[in-house]
């Protein structure tokens, strides 16, 4: 058999119950991947990956209690990698408990400084909670990464421009409107900066 043939294979051979259940989630198809989560925990209750997607699940309904004790079971019963360290962050995050939700991230980042999500999810925190020199420099570590993050180019703006900034807003709304033109939360914010 060569690789092609191999490739071919592979892609034929059908999921299990698990890959399932994230292959309809990834289609918003939320309802049946839970059902499907929840009879392998029916017949398997220790089983990390569905308790831990489930839990996600949950998130994306805004069932975040019963998210918070999902992944928080999984958390307290295993190894701590970075994606559930900020998972369990966003789900605290969602209950507005910004402080707890940044030690998670710290966390996942302590695991890799490189985690991209972790880093967007700390910065988010901190602005949460009104720590925004601090917030600002957490944006900046992820457009270091991530050059042309609209998003944190936006959340770098709007902080600069918090912190009484204009001239650096607007180099980052600039940045962002280069690389969409007709971004319209940067054109309209950026104009008033020019009067300061």
């Amino acid at each position: 058999m060569n690789a092609a043939e191999t490739i071919s294979t592979a892609r034929q051979r059908p999921l299990n119950p698990i890959e399932q259940a994230l292959a309809l989630r990834q289609r918003g198809q939320l309802a049946e991947a839970e059902r499907i989560l929840r009879d392998i925990l029916a017949s398997e209750p220790g089983q990390r990956n569905a308790r831990h997607l489930l839990g996600l699940i949950c998130h994306q309904q805004g069932r975040n209690i019963e998210a918070l004790q999902l992944v928080g079971a999984v958390l307290a019963g295993a190894a701590r990698s970075a994606e559930l360290l900020n998972n369990y962050g966003l789900i605290l995050a969602a209950l507005a408990r910004h402080q707890e939700a940044l030690g998670y991230f710290e966390e996942a980042l302590a695991l890799g400084a490189n985690n991209l999500a972790a880093l967007r999810n700390r910065a988010g925190a901190l602005k949460r909670l009104q720590q925004f020199d601090r917030a600002l420099a957490a944006y900046e570590a992820v457009l270091a990464l991530s050059p042309n993050d609209l998003d944190a180019l936006n959340e770098c703006g709007g902080l600069l421009t918090w912190l009484n900034r204009p001239a650096e807003a607007v180099a980052c709304y600039d940045r962002a409107l280069a690389a969409v033109p007709a971004l319209p939360n940067c054109t309209s914010i950026k104009a008033p900066l020019w009067s300061r």
